[in-house]
């Protein structure tokens, strides 16, 4: 019942206790007409839409469409993503993350299994919970764990603690700092994501490891990564660079590009070439609905409505972020 849907404790309770006596399931329960009687005519109501939305997501789950899909599709219909939108706390935008992780999960789980199912992913889920459970049982029953654990924590959680090492992963434009990085956001939210950043460092008593992905999968969508600005902020001489990049990054701008990986979508924008007259989107030229545009921070989405003015402005359905109305020189074909 989250988000909220007007269906009540006591309707919830009879709709369990009905179940039982009957040894049903609620969805063979709410599909009986009959039974619903019983309910006042807003609780039927209510009922009713739960039990279309459901029906809803049975199909697609049943469609054969792509895990991905189903998972983008559950968090859209359920009302739960656009719920932790409004919700504007740093708790909400981490919940937002885990379900975003949770589609590309199973997008990814269906690349390396080829004709995979839901049921084949939820099996999968299962089968490394139990493990992961034993072995923590194992553990804890035969000797102290102390030194054998990794603790997982938001930064939220980790205020007040500190530990010997602390590895701090995502930080890249986009996942962290995750608000207030675009032109028509509140500053005060990139100030806020900065606090957060603060506390994550200082949790380290002797090191602390910082990492990003050069490329991350959201949503199914595979996105370059940007290192975030945070890094550019720390002092050069305290800060040693393992890996591919040999030195610090430049700071991010509003006009940078990011480096296209080569299994990317590619948009070619040379003289001659079928979407040169749309690499500026600010003039509207090209833009109409059924278009598909690109977002730095929302992916791929669907044009559904172009909106004249000064400057003139697009409605986008983006998968998993629902529609926004944004400036239209923000976006670039897809």
């Amino acid at each position: 019942n989250t988000p909220a849907r007007g269906i009540g404790k006591t309707t919830i309770s009879r709709l369990l206790d009905s179940a039982a006596e009957q040894a049903r399931t609620l969805s063979d329960l709410l599909d009986d007409e009959f039974m619903l009687v019983q309910f006042g005519s807003a609780a039927r109501k209510r009922l009713g839409a739960f039990a279309g939305r459901m029906s809803s997501l049975r199909d697609v789950a049943a469609s054969g469409a792509p895990l991905g899909e189903i998972g983008a599709e559950l968090v859209t219909q359920s009302g739960y993503a656009e719920m932790l939108r409004h919700d504007d706390t740093p708790e909400a935008d981490a919940r937002f993350q885990n379900i975003q992780e949770l589609v590309a999960s199973m997008d990814e789980f269906e690349r390396e299994h080829s004709g995979a199912t839901l049921a084949d992913f939820l099996e999968n889920v299962t089968l490394h919970t139990s493990a992961d459970e034993e072995a923590g049982g194992a553990l804890a029953g035969g000797r102290s764990t102390a030194g054998d654990r990794v603790t997982l924590m938001t930064v939220h959680a980790a205020k007040g603690l500190e530990f010997p090492v602390v590895m701090v992963t995502g930080l890249e434009e986009q996942v962290f700092p995750f608000k207030g990085i675009d032109p028509w956001e509140d500053p005060e939210e990139l100030e806020e994501e900065r606090r957060l950043a603060y506390v994550a460092f200082t949790r380290a008593k002797e090191r602390l490891v910082l990492s990003f992905a050069a490329i991350r999968r959201i949503f199914g969508q595979q996105r370059v990564g940007i290192p975030s600005r945070f890094l550019t902020e720390l002092p050069r001489e305290d800060v040693e660079w393992i890996g591919a990049r040999s030195s610090s990054p430049s700071r991010p701008s509003v006009s940078e590009q990011p480096r296209r990986d080569p299994t990317d979508s590619y948009v070619d924008y040379s003289e001659g070439s079928d979407l040169s007259d749309l690499s500026d989107l600010s003039d509207l030229e090209g833009l109409r609905r059924g278009v598909q545009v690109r977002h730095p921070k929302f992916g791929v989405g669907e044009v559904t409505e172009v909106m004249q003015g000064s400057p003139p402005r697009v409605s986008v359905h983006f998968p998993g972020w629902g529609t926004r109305k944004i400036i239209a020189s923000y976006l670039e074909p897809a």
